[in-house]
C-alpha cells in the first residue's frame, strides 16, 4: 500500500525545488525500499489520490487503560498457544542457564570445572541472540495475526530482524541511560518516547535512529496518555509478579540469615518458579504496546521517517553524555576505594609504630615486676613514668 505520507514528503521536496535523485537519496538513507519510493512518485507526480485506510477513519482519541487491556487479553486467549510456543523456547534456555548457576553453588564438581566455562559462554549468547528472535517473533504473530501464522512462521519472519531489534535496543538504552544520569527525569521522557521502537522495527522495517525518532513523533502530542496507560499496565503486572514472588523472596531471606546454601537453592528454584509468570505474561505486554501504536498510528497516519541530521545529533550527544558520565562514576569510585585503602594501610602503618614505641617500657615493667604485665596502660604510666620519659 502506498504511503500517504512519503507521497506528502516528495510533493513538499519538489516545491522546496529538490531533484528527484535528491528526494530519493533521502529516502532510501532513511530506510524506505527504492520500489516503494518510485510507487509514491508515480503517485506524487500524477496527483492520483490516495483513500485513508478503514482502520484510520474516525479515530481521533486513545482508547482508555481498561480497553486497550481487554483487547489485549482477548488477542492474547486467542492465541494463547502460539504466543506461549514463541516464548517458550527462550524460557527453557534461561532455565538451563539458572540450572548451572544454582549447581554451580551447590559446589557440584562438573559445573564448577574449566569445561563448563567453555560451555556456559556459548550459552550465555545463544540465550541473548534467542531473547532477541523471540521478541521479534511475538511482534510479527501479533502484527499479522490475521495471517494466522504459528510459531514457525514468526521465528522465520523474526530471524532477520534480530540484528535491527538488538542494535535499536541498545541505542535507546545508551540515550535512556544517558537521560536518567542527567537527573533521571530526561530519561523516564526518552523511555516513553521509545517505547514502540521495536513495534516498528518490525512493523514499519526501520531501524536505528529512524525508528527511535519515529517512534517519538507518534508518541509526541500524547506523551502523558502513554506514560498513565503502560503505568497502568505496569502496576497490574508488577503487582501479580510480587504475588507470585513472595514464596521465593520469603524462603531467601531465611537461607540468608541461616546461611544454608541448600535453602539458598530452593530459594532460586522457588523465584524462578514465580519468574515464569513473567514469561507468560510477557506477550500481554507486546499486544498492549502494540494496540497502542496501533491507535496512535490510526491518529496521526504514517509519519515519513526522514528526520534532520541535527535531531539525531542531540539524542546521539545525550547518549554519549550518559556513558561518560556512568564510566565516569565508576572510575571515581574505584579511586575512592583505593584512596579509601591506601589511607587505612597508612592507618594500621600508625599503630604499628605505637605498638613499637611500647615494646621497651613493657619489658622494664615486666623486669621489675616478676614477669608480670600491666593491666592497663594507665597503670604502666603511672607507676613507670620516668622509664617511658627515658624511653621516648
Amino acid at each position: 500500500m502506498v504511503n500517504r505520507e512519503i507521497i506528502d514528503y516528495i510533493k513538499a521536496q519538489i516545491e522546496k525545488g529538490l531533484n528527484k535523485e535528491e528526494i530519493k537519496t533521502a529516502l532510501t538513507s532513511a530506510g524506505w525500499q527504492m520500489a516503494d519510493i518510485k510507487e509514491a512518485f508515480r503517485y506524487a507526480e500524477q496527483n492520483i489520490p490516495i483513500a485513508p485506510a478503514p482502520s484510520e477513519q474516525g479515530v481521533t482519541t486513545l482508547s482508555s487503560p481498561t480497553d486497550l487491556l481487554k483487547e489485549s487479553w482477548g488477542i492474547y486467549k486467542a492465541r494463547f498457544k502460539i504466543f506461549i510456543g514463541i516464548v517458550l523456547a527462550p524460557m527453557i534456555m534461561v532455565m538451563i542457564f539458572v540450572g548451572i548457576v544454582i549447581a554451580g553453588t551447590l559446589g557440584i564438581q562438573f559445573f564448577n570445572s574449566p569445561a563448563m566455562f567453555i560451555l556456559f559462554m556459548p550459552l550465555f549468547f545463544g540465550m541473548i541472540i534467542l531473547q532477541y528472535w523471540s521478541q521479534a517473533s511475538l511482534i510479527y504473530a501479533i502484527k499479522d495475526t490475521e495471517e494466522n501464522i504459528g510459531v514457525k512462521e514468526s521465528y522465520r519472519r523474526g530471524w532477520h530482524k534480530i540484528g535491527s531489534i538488538f542494535w535499536v535496543g541498545l541505542l535507546s538504552g545508551i540515550i535512556v541511560m544517558g537521560g536518567y544520569l542527567l537527573l533521571i527525569i530526561p530519561g523516564i521522557i526518552f523511555a516513553i518516547w521509545f517505547s514502540l521502537t521495536a513495534i516498528i522495527v518490525v512493523a514499519e522495517d526501520l531501524g536505528g535512529m529512524n525508528a527511535l525518532l519515529k517512534s517519538k513523533s507518534y508518541i509526541t502530542g500524547y506523551w502523558w496518555e502513554i506514560f498513565w496507560r503502560l503505568l497502568f499496565l505496569g502496576l497490574i503486572l508488577g503487582g501479580i509478579s510480587f504475588i507470585f514472588g513472595i514464596p521465593g523472596w520469603i524462603i531467601n531471606f531465611v537461607a540468608g540469615l541461616t546461611k544454608s546454601a541448600s535453602l539458598s537453592a530452593v530459594g532460586a528454584i522457588v523465584s524462578f518458579a514465580g519468574s515464569i509468570v513473567s514469561f507468560l505474561l510477557a506477550p500481554l505486554t507486546v499486544i498492549y504496546t502494540f494496540l497502542i501504536y496501533k491507535n496512535l498510528k490510526a491518529i496521526k497516519g504514517d509519519i515519513a521517517p526522514v528526520f534532520s541530521s541535527g535531531e539525531k545529533i542531540k539524542f546521539i550527544i545525550a547518549g554519549f553524555l550518559g556513558v561518560l558520565l556512568f564510566f565516569g562514576f565508576i572510575i571515581g569510585s574505584i579511586v575512592l576505594v583505593s584512596l579509601s585503602s591506601a589511607r587505612d594501610k597508612a592507618m594500621d602503618a600508625q599503630r604499628q609504630v605505637h605498638i613499637q614505641s611500647l615494646q621497651a617500657p613493657l619489658m622494664l615493667y615486666a623486669d621489675d615486676h616478676n614477669g608480670m604485665y600491666p593491666v592497663s596502660l594507665q597503670q604502666l604510666v603511672t607507676e613507670k613514668k620516668r622509664i617511658l620519659t627515658q624511653v621516648i
